[in-house]
């Protein structure tokens, strides 16, 4: 009787510790772990190098919902952009376990994760963020170096970037945008979240070099200067570049050529456009086959040999892809009315040369020069008519010396062309 109820008794201290298996930790009997739950600290947000004033916490609790003591929770960055107060922490006996977070170096969306392996809930994700330090840096992002046409904007902003000591971007920085050379979209503006402020560039109307600055109202001292250039507008009008009125000498080509300008809207010279020449009257020596290319002054030149003997001749110059006005030039091409004779006798110096034909001519002038420079202290002039000869006494020649004349040719418009240079001796 005694040995059954023994028996009994012991399988039922068997039955009894199966059951605390499945609910206890075995041999310390703790309530099993079965899930863990977030209990504080998600979504906080502070500045880089601060500590976070809310700690992480986690609470493990069993089935039945009661909490856990001694399981170890770990937490963990995957960027290691946080310290942690704890790594590992075990929870206490209300099931809770905790850390305290410390940013780094780097402004970012930060998560943690707290794990406990095997037990539902893991990993719990905290979300924080980590916020830039006050702003101490500011660079050019990109738009230096620009070109654009005059009175219009750059195709790209003027982008500026601030940081913090660690190269974080800061934004709401206030940054001002400042030129003489035209205008900005914005001339205040705040950084985004990539710590970016950019405006748009308006350049004024004249071409060449242009320059603008950023600043900063919290970055005492700090100066960004950009650069840029501005080139011409459209072609808009073009004109001669000297006076289109032309007196030269037959057969000769004509000193610095025919030149126009090309101007755009504002004045500015237009560079590297095509310019046309076409003959309407006369037949001159130029090329009109083939595109003369405006310089950086904006001017085409051609040459041009007139033709002999006295006759106008008119030469046209266009441009071939705008619609900008024909430049005409009116050439007027003068014969030559050369000394014939030079003659002397007794200090006298007789003088000869053919008539004049041209309607154009208005009168002679005789200069003589004994120091082979015309100038005022040597030149002697005197103006006569259309004759064929004239005789002039020069008591001022020294027997024996050779003095320099020549025949100034006056014709109307101011033009006027000078004889050959004749050497004489004068005789006794």
């Amino acid at each position: 009787m005694n040995i059954r109820i023994v028996i009994v008794l012991f399988a039922c201290s068997m039955l009894n510790l199966s059951c605390i298996d499945r609910d206890t930790i075995a041999g310390t009997g703790k309530e099993a772990p079965d899930r863990m739950i977030g209990a504080g600290g998600d979504f906080q947000s502070g500045i880089i190098r601060t500590q976070l004033p809310i700690p992480l916490r986690v609470r493990i609790l069993a089935a039945n919902g009661r909490p856990v003591r001694g399981v170890v929770v770990e937490f963990s960055n995957s960027l290691e952009r946080v310290s942690f107060s704890d790594t590992t922490a075990r929870s206490d006996g209300d099931g809770y376990a905790s850390t305290r977070v410390t940013f780094g170096t780097v402004a970012d969306s930060i998560q943690v994760n707290a794990s406990v392996l095997g037990i539902k809930g893991s990993p719990i994700v905290f979300h924080l963020v980590a916020r830039a330090a006050a702003e101490e840096n500011a660079e050019i992002e990109s738009g230096d170096a620009q070109s654009g046409v005059v009175s219009g904007p750059l195709s790209s902003p003027l982008m500026v970037k601030v940081t913090d000591p660690y190269n974080n971007p800061v934004k709401n920085v206030v940054a001002e945008y400042s030129t003489n050379n035209g205008r900005f979209s914005s001339s205040f503006v705040q950084t985004d979240s990539f710590g970016i402020a950019s405006s748009i560039w308006f350049l004024d109307t004249l071409i060449g070099q242009k320059t603008a600055s950023v600043t900063f109202p919290s970055l005492p001292g700090v100066v960004l200067n950009f650069k840029a250039t501005a080139t011409a507008h459209t072609p808009y009008n073009m004109y001669a570049a000297l006076n289109d009125s032309i007196h030269a000498m037959e057969g000769q080509p004509l000193p610095g050529g025919l030149r126009v300008k090309m101007v755009d809207k504002f004045g500015n010279p237009a560079k590297q456009q095509s310019v046309r020449f076409s003959v309407v009257l006369g037949s001159p020596g130029i090329d009109t086959a083939r595109a003369f290319q405006t310089g950086t002054d904006g001017v085409a030149t051609v040459s041009i040999t007139l033709a002999f003997g006295d006759s106008v001749e008119i030469v046209n110059a266009y441009s071939p892809y705008y619609p900008l006005p024909v430049v005409p030039f009116h050439i007027t091409s003068y014969r030559y009315s050369q000394l014939s004779s030079i003659s002397s006798s007794g200090g006298n110096v007789e003088l000869g040369w053919d008539r004049n034909v041209n309607n154009n001519f208005v009168s002679y002038n005789i200069e003589r020069c004994l120091t082979y420079t015309f100038d005022q202290s040597t030149v002697a002039l005197r103006t006569i008519t259309d004759q064929n000869i004239v005789s002039i006494t020069d008591t001022s020649a020294v027997i024996g010396t050779s003095p320099f004349y020549r025949v100034k040719i006056n014709y109307l418009n101011n033009f006027y062309f000078y004889t050959n240079i004749r050497q004489i001796t004068v005789q006794p």
